[in-house]
């Protein structure tokens, strides 16, 4: 399947459809950030070490950003 690699400000390459009617790529090429607020709470709140839990189907928006905060023993 081909794919989009689309950078985020936060530096994060998040691999998507190359389909611009799906809604995380077009968003993500239009804010090169992803637009629901609860992320920003999401990287206030999490620190190193700490654990996260992501179960939705978002292409690793959440994922990869949780990830990149808590580091690599989170």
């Amino acid at each position: 399947m081909e794919a989009f690699q689309i950078k985020t400000k936060d530096g994060l390459v998040i691999n998507t459809p190359k389909n611009l009617n799906v809604i995380t790529p077009y968003v993500l090429f239009e804010q090169f950030n992803w637009y629901e607020s609860e992320i920003e709470f999401m990287k206030s709140y999490l620190q190193d070490d700490m654990n996260m839990l992501d179960v939705g189907a978002g292409f690793g928006v959440y994922a990869l950003e949780a990830a990149f905060k808590v580091g690599k023993t989170g």
